[in-house]
């Protein structure tokens, strides 16, 4: 990036967000943009005293993401070069996230589960609800509000396969897979 573009936000492309963000890492010439600290009414103010680490360009990226997102949808705009870009890291680290309990963990819940009260038909009702509801979070993967939120007409049997269309942390919509047992035993406690 050689200088100020002059550029209006309706100009700016794919190309222009990919050079900035570039810039941000290493902005060149140094002796343009970087310095020591001052204030802004300083005549040898520099914007940056060194350049941003990544997690700061990806955050700066972020914020003018939502401005160029909110001046589309508003109609001031006809795109989002932001929309395009592949962000670096952005998802990778929350799709690498693992939370589950292991077999052992597993096991104990269920005999647990399994010796829940059955003497009368309530408490058999009772039981059958909580291993189905935990069957289907071990399962699933699904978080306690996602499935406390579920309705009927959430589930979907689609080319012979159930599906469960959850909407999850921000917004997300997904459609998970349920088994014919899970299925099964969900109509046997109905």
């Amino acid at each position: 990036m050689a200088g100020p573009r002059r550029q209006t936000l309706a100009q700016v492309k794919r190309e222009d967000v990919l050079d900035y963000r570039r810039f941000l890492a290493s902005p060149h010439p140094a002796e343009q943009w970087l310095g020591p600290a001052r204030p802004r009414s300083h005549p040898d103010w520099k914007p940056f005293s060194k350049p941003l680490s990544p997690a700061s360009v990806e955050h700066s990226l972020t914020v003018l993401g939502a401005l160029f997102a909110y001046l589309n949808d508003a109609g001031y705009l006809n795109g989002n070069p932001f929309k395009l870009l592949r962000r670096r890291g952005a998802r990778k680290s929350a799709q690498e996230i693992e939370r589950f309990l292991d077999a052992d963990c597993w096991r104990h819940l269920q005999a647990t589960l399994n010796g829940l009260p059955r003497g009368s038909d309530r408490e058999i009702r009772h039981a059958e609800r909580a291993l189905w509801l935990f069957t289907l979070l071990y399962l699933t993967g699904a978080r306690r509000a996602e499935a406390a939120t579920a309705r009927a007409c959430d589930l979907v049997r689609r080319n012979g396969n159930w599906w469960w269309h959850v909407v999850g942390k921000g917004g997300v919509s997904a459609r998970i897979p349920l088994s014919d047992e899970l299925m099964d035993a969900l109509a046997a406690i109905g």
